[in-house]
């Protein structure tokens, strides 16, 4: 079958092109001809562009950050924006650029529209895009599926239930990430939908190991910090002081995917505030905790951690003091329960 893969793999972030490429590799090793669409959604492309004329000119509004504009971010970006292209160009398989929903290619016997917050307005600035929820023109033979998308609550909410019930029919199959937001789709409007794990954790870690070298990215041993609130990285600085370690904020020194991998696999703990930290995390059996956001974010970490019965390190920041960062993660049953999910969602792939 040739399969078009819809989602957020311009997006400059790690998490966003990992899953997409396990979702590509799953796919085609299921015997598909797979390819990613290379729909460059507009709201994806203004939140990563490297320079914008809006954000500087905001920026000019304070001296301190219109040098931090200019001399900060725009550098940063510029490499950032390198280390993805590179990353995209090496393992994605990609289409030609399409920029619209009318020129989205019309030759797939399925399209697989995600995995990851494709139904997120936050992830939209504010909009819905209907693409993600199959609305563009395709083959009336073909398929619309949906894999394990993320949403959240208050998105749903704005979406609303008729904009919902007027796009859901498109979808052959519906497969969602979070068994809460599974809950409210089906206690709101009715469809029947399914959950599945996100892509990355369908792809082995042999796999995963295979994209990175052996060599370490920095010889200090460290913890590793991604995607903290502002105000709980000072209990981190103090956490990583009190044990005698550095303290590394990933996002300020991995400029890739496959630098972000390597800098999770050689952590001596991690402290992250994300869904696909806690992802690879597990998947590379780190010493970890996910900090709580206490919002609607945090349906997506507390349900993968609670379906691996992982619950214990899923804290508030400042229960960070208490933690034993020497206690060994027992992950034997988690990767029983893992493997279950797995096996069910790559036989709901195999059935396309």
């Amino acid at each position: 079958m040739r399969i078009g893969i819809l989602t957020l793999h311009r997006a400059n972030n790690y998490g966003a092109a990992l899953q997409c490429f396990a979702l590509q590799e799953t796919l085609a090793a299921l015997g598909h001809e797979v390819y990613v669409i290379d729909y460059r959604q507009p709201d994806t492309e203004d939140s990563y562009k490297v320079f914008s004329w809006k954000r500087l000119q905001t920026a000019t509004q304070n001296p301190l950050s219109f040098i931090k504009e200019l001399f900060i971010r725009i550098p940063y970006s510029v490499i950032q924006q390198r280390g993805f292209n590179s990353f995209r160009r090496q393992y994605l398989h990609c289409t030609s650029p399409v920029f619209d929903a009318q020129e989205i290619p019309r030759n797939f016997d399925a399209y697989v529209i995600g995995s990851d917050q494709l139904w997120s307005i936050q992830c939209m600035n504010g909009h819905i895009e209907p693409v993600y929820f199959g609305q563009f023109p395709h083959p009336d033979s073909s398929k619309i599926i949906g894999y394990a998308i993320s949403s959240n609550i208050a998105s749903l909410e704005e979406i609303g239930i008729d904009r919902l019930n007027k796009y859901l029919p498109s979808f052959n199959t519906i497969s969602l990430r979070e068994a809460g937001i599974c809950k409210w789709i089906s206690e709101n409007t009715g469809f029947s939908v399914r959950q599945d794990v996100d892509p990355t954790l369908l792809y082995d870690i042999e796999k995963w190991k295979a994209l990175l070298n052996n060599k370490r990215p920095t010889k200090n041993r460290y913890i590793l910090m991604y995607f903290l609130l502002p105000e709980q990285k000072a209990y981190a600085r103090e956490f990583a002081k009190q044990h005698g370690l550095h303290l590394i904020e990933v996002g300020k020194v991995a400029y890739s995917p496959k630098e972000f991998l390597s800098y999770v696999k050689y952590a001596d703990y991690i402290l992250g505030g994300s869904f696909h930290i806690a992802v690879f995390s597990i998947i590379f059996e780190k010493r970890f905790s996910i900090i709580k956001k206490n919002n609607d974010f945090d349906i997506r970490s507390s349900d993968l951690l609670s379906h691996l019965g992982l619950t214990s390190q899923f804290i508030d920041i400042k229960d960070l003091q208490h933690v034993d960062i020497n206690r060994k993660i027992e992950f034997a049953a988690s990767k029983k329960a893992l493997l279950r999910l797995k096996e069910q969602s790559i036989e709901f792939l195999r059935s396309l």
